[in-house]
């Protein structure tokens, strides 16, 4: 999870240099991990995506899946899903983050979490040693927020 006005760049499709992650990613923030259970991280995606319905959301996810509808001026969730699995409100799961996310996380996550770890390495390296590992980055990885009729 990240802060949509912290990614300061698109990506063209071609190769992509360093100085493209950096210019994409121009912070010195370091990469935290924490827990969420189940129930929790459904009421955040919730929030995402009635912030979505309304054109507004400010944080930017991967790795979930969720299929949703509005209903009376709410968003009820049809289906959420974590690395391919339905989501249960009683297992905790394992979110990252950057520290600036961390340290306003209700304002961003609207959770406060728990078992936070403060990783020594930068969002920055973390993303140029996952582009140098896998050499191809694609939309796929993106996670999909869909309302449905």
């Amino acid at each position: 999870m990240t802060n949509s006005s912290g990614l300061r760049k698109d990506l063209a499709a071609g190769p992509i240099k360093k100085i493209d992650i950096f210019e994409i990613l121009p912070f010195r923030n370091v990469l935290c991990t924490f827990s969420v259970r189940g129930k929790d991280l459904r009421a955040f995606v919730e929030r995402h995506a009635g912030e979505l319905a309304g054109g507004k959301s400010s944080v930017q996810t991967t790795g979930l899946h969720a299929v949703w509808k509005r209903k009376e001026g709410s968003v009820i969730l049809d289906s959420l899903l974590v690395g391919g699995q339905a989501v249960n409100d009683d297992v905790s799961y394992t979110g990252a983050t950057s520290d600036f996310i961390i340290n306003q996380a209700e304002k961003y996550l609207g959770i406060k979490p728990e078992n936070v770890n403060y990783t020594p390495a930068t969002i920055f390296n973390v993303v140029v040693d996952k582009v140098r590992k896998d050499k191809t980055v694609t939309a796929g990885a993106i996670e999909e927020f869909r309302e449905i009729q």
